[in-house]
């Protein structure tokens, strides 16, 4: 080889290296970046399933109360019944 040939590899040589350090270096930040956003959707998860048991419990809370307010109406509509019946006795 002559040294103008082995100047010409130093250099494409020097060239690929430097090319591979900065494929390398955004490598290393897109896969931080994937990283961040794994946990970001990891942390999404856990807090959609946390609100979906929270919201599960507000329902079951909520048909509960209807529940209770259903049965005081009946007992009400009882005792009303009762009532009118005593009156309509005397």
């Amino acid at each position: 080889m002559t040294i103008k040939i082995r100047i010409v590899f130093f250099k494409e040589h020097r060239r690929l290296i430097s090319t591979f350090n900065g494929d390398e270096r955004e490598h290393s930040v897109l896969k931080s970046k994937k990283q961040d956003l794994v946990l970001s959707v990891e942390g999404g998860e856990k807090k959609k399933c946390a609100l979906r048991i929270c919201n599960q419990d507000s329902q079951v809370e909520e048909n509960v109360i209807k529940l209770k307010v259903a049965h005081f109406e009946k007992a009400v509509r009882r005792v009303g019944t009762q009532i009118y019946s005593i009156e309509k006795q005397r």
